[in-house]
């Protein structure tokens, strides 16, 4: 029986304070808040903006990674609810009078 292939993340984007945008090698891509997943032990520090600001994909592992070999699994991130994108504003055109 053929085993499922590793898990990783094969890109990721930035979205604004926890959340980023990330795609794995499984097809899926979703939007995350990693702010559950910083509530325990090492991973505390990181709730601090400017510490999780510095997230990196490392692509040869296929992980998301912080200075001082902090990382998340793949498979904790995937698990994470997929979160809503933010409804951006539409530009509306004000009338002028003449």
């Amino acid at each position: 029986m053929a085993r499922p292939p590793i898990l990783h993340v094969t890109s990721m984007r930035r979205c604004g304070g926890y959340s980023l945008r990330l795609a794995f090698n499984d097809g899926c891509s979703k939007r995350v808040n990693l702010l559950p997943l910083l509530q325990k032990g090492a991973h505390r520090q990181l709730r601090d903006p400017a510490k999780f600001s510095r997230v990196r994909l490392d692509r040869s592992w296929g992980t998301l990674c912080w200075p001082g070999e902090l990382d998340v699994a793949p498979e904790a991130l995937r698990e994470l609810p997929e979160e809503a994108e933010p409804q951006r504003r539409r530009a509306t055109r004000r009338r002028i009078a003449r």
